[in-house]
């Protein structure tokens, strides 16, 4: 019986550790919700408005390209027409 529980708790300890290596995905929400929290309290989270500024440029660049590829794909199928 102490064994399973050793197991348990050592799989829980490592799921904890996988799961803490996971960014966040950082947007102006989140960090004005981190610098209002590190005005009051004095702590704030990994989220500032850099990342948040890094995050939102490589979104718009990811959707301007899915719509290039998507253009371009619609342009060879009325080519093939």
């Amino acid at each position: 019986m102490k064994y399973k529980v050793i197991v348990v708790l050592l799989a829980a300890l490592a799921a904890s550790g996988a799961w803490a290596d996971i960014k966040p995905k950082c947007d102006a929400k989140k960090a004005a919700r981190g610098k209002a929290m590190d005005a009051t309290v004095g702590v704030s989270g990994r989220c500032d408005a850099e990342k948040a500024g890094k995050n939102a440029k490589k979104d718009v660049k990811g959707s301007v390209d899915r719509d290039k590829n998507r253009n371009q794909k619609k342009k060879k199928k009325n080519k093939k027409k």
